[in-house]
């Protein structure tokens, strides 16, 4: 009883001492691995935008070009395509910059179409 408690005693005064490295180390196969440490501040938020001037498989494609390398890891693109919502799934600041593109290309497009220029057309300079 006095051998266990003095091992214990001398494994917390190794953890106080040395900290979370020693025991990582001594981590045996038949343990788990730790859980994948998450930012706190990099909250995944969903964003639906309706997009109306628009079609919403082009926008995505246009934002696979743009964010290639965040595309699965902190950003997800998808659309529905019978009501031509674009679904965003991602960390607030980078839907806010989507958003804000999106309005642009909006505008422009309610512009262009105004002004009778469709598809295909070079846009007015």
């Amino acid at each position: 009883m006095i051998a266990r408690s003095l091992a214990v005693v001398l494994m917390l005064s190794v953890c106080l001492a040395c900290g979370p490295t020693v025991l990582a180390q001594k981590r045996g196969p038949d343990m788990p691995p730790d859980p994948p440490r998450v930012k706190p501040e990099a909250k995944l938020k969903v964003q639906a935008l309706s997009l109306l001037e628009t079609d919403a498989r082009e926008m995505a494609q246009v934002l696979h070009e743009l964010y290639r390398d965040e595309i699965g890891k902190k950003l997800r693109v998808a659309v529905h395509q019978s009501t031509n919502i674009l679904i965003l799934m991602g960390e607030e600041e980078d839907l806010d910059t989507i958003r804000g593109l999106a309005l642009r290309i909006e505008t422009q497009a309610a512009e262009m179409k105004k002004k009778g220029v469709g598809k295909g057309s070079n846009p007015p300079k």
